[in-house]
């Protein structure tokens, strides 16, 4: 790697240019290992952290890749929503803070204790989303497509198995990717619920059987959270929280079940419930 010998004395000419040069030199040495076999970078991935806690989608600190940086993530919850700046559950926002400084020849610039961060919480003034945490790939799962020969970054679709379907009053809208190096497999999605079509009294778990090779190494519970197709009213009790599971179907597959109710609220015609989880590979 590159460097400057700071070790003679006698003055170093030390200046901004100087400066300038070992901060390129580090960054790209740091960024090197996330460079794609083609030579280029993620626009953006976690690198560690970032994981949902399963309490409120709080997502914890972690560090993150984004537009060759590495950037801290400040922990926030990803399902905040503002009049003035609407998002989608996990919008990520990139915030930047700059210090004054006063220069010999009396200009003040915004040079010093630059801040940037990574984050869910919703910045002031109308800052645009830079993605979506739920999409955003780890840095474990690409090394490990690399692995399984899946491809990279670049590749159709970032590595994610889509599947549908429909059982009963359910149809389903899924993705799935798998990391052969870390044995987990990264499951998302979202379900549509036709109200008129749920049962009385409610059955157990209406099911999806998964592709071959994402079973998980045990059963799985997951709550999924609700929303009304964006149509502002209050919340129902009935489907604050619908209950999913990963379980056993047909000799040698496994099935993503989700439990419909029907909301108290008759206006409610259908909604839409959205799930993400991650679960270890069988």
């Amino acid at each position: 790697m590159d460097y400057t010998d700071f070790s003679k004395t006698g003055g170093f000419p030390l200046d901004s240019d100087v400066l300038d040069f070992n901060h390129k030199v580090l960054a790209s040495a740091m960024n090197w290992p996330f460079r794609n076999p083609d030579g280029t970078y993620p626009t953006v991935m976690v690198l560690s952290g970032c994981e949902d806690t399963q309490t409120n989608d709080f997502i914890n600190d972690g560090w993150m890749f984004y537009n060759g940086e590495i950037l801290p993530f400040r922990g926030s919850y990803a399902n905040q929503w503002s009049a003035s700046i609407p998002s989608t559950d996990g919008d990520l926002f990139l915030v930047e803070t700059r210090q004054q400084a006063v220069f010999e020849n009396g200009q003040t610039y915004d040079v010093l204790e630059v801040t940037r961060y990574l984050t869910c919480d919703l910045p002031a003034g109308t800052t645009a989303p830079v993605g979506n945490i739920y999409q955003i790939p780890r840095w474990t799962e690409i090394v490990g497509q690399r692995a399984a020969g899946v491809g990279n970054t670049t590749s159709a679709n970032n590595g994610w198995l889509p599947f549908s379907g429909t059982s009963g009053p359910v149809a389903w809208m899924v993705e799935l990717r798998r990391n052969l190096l870390t044995r987990l497999v990264y499951l998302r999605g979202e379900a549509t619920i036709n109200v008129a079509a749920v049962p009385t009294p409610a059955i157990n778990y209406m099911t999806l059987v998964l592709p071959p090779g994402y079973g998980p190494s045990a059963t799985l519970s997951f709550c999924a959270a609700h929303d009304y197709h964006g149509v502002s009213r209050p919340e129902d009790p009935a489907i604050r929280s619908i209950s999913c599971k990963i379980l056993p179907g047909s000799v040698g597959t496994w099935a993503l079940g989700i439990a419909p109710v029907k909301p108290t609220d008759p206006a409610i015609t259908s909604y839409k419930v959205r799930f993400h989880t991650v679960y270890p590979l069988d």
